[in-house]
C-alpha cells in the first residue's frame, strides 16, 4: 500500500486504503496521520467511505457515501461488491443509497 501511494500520490483511494491497513494492524497513530492528511483533499470518495466502514465509524461512512453520491463519484458503483460494506447492507441508509443510485 505504501508503494502505491508513493507511485500515485494523487490517487486518494490509495491513501485511504493505507490508512485502513494501518488501522487493521493496530497502528492507529499512522492511520490517524493519514486520515488527517486526506481529510481536506477530496475526502468524500469511496476510499474514505471504505476506510470508515473498516474502522466501524458508521456515521462518517454514511456521510461520506452520501457526499460521494452528491459528487457523482463513479467508483460508488462498486459498493455492491466490496466486502467492507457487508456489515451495513441491511441498514436502511445503505439500501436507500442503492435505491437513489438505481442499484436496488
Amino acid at each position: 500500500m505504501k508503494r502505491s501511494v508513493e507511485l500515485a500520490p494523487w490517487w486518494y483511494t490509495g491513501g485511504w486504503a493505507l490508512a485502513a491497513a494501518y488501522h487493521q494492524v493496530g497502528d492507529h497513530e499512522h492511520s490517524e496521520e493519514w486520515v488527517r492528511k486526506l481529510a481536506n483533499s477530496h475526502g468524500h470518495t469511496l476510499g474514505a467511505a471504505d476506510y470508515y466502514a473498516r474502522t466501524r465509524n458508521v456515521d462518517a461512512m454514511f456521510e461520506t457515501l452520501d457526499a460521494a453520491h452528491r459528487q457523482r463519484d463513479a467508483s460508488l458503483l462498486s459498493i455492491q461488491s466490496l466486502p467492507s460494506f457487508d456489515p451495513y447492507r441491511a441498514d436502511l441508509r445503505f439500501r436507500a443509497l442503492l435505491k437513489r443510485m438505481n442499484l436496488a
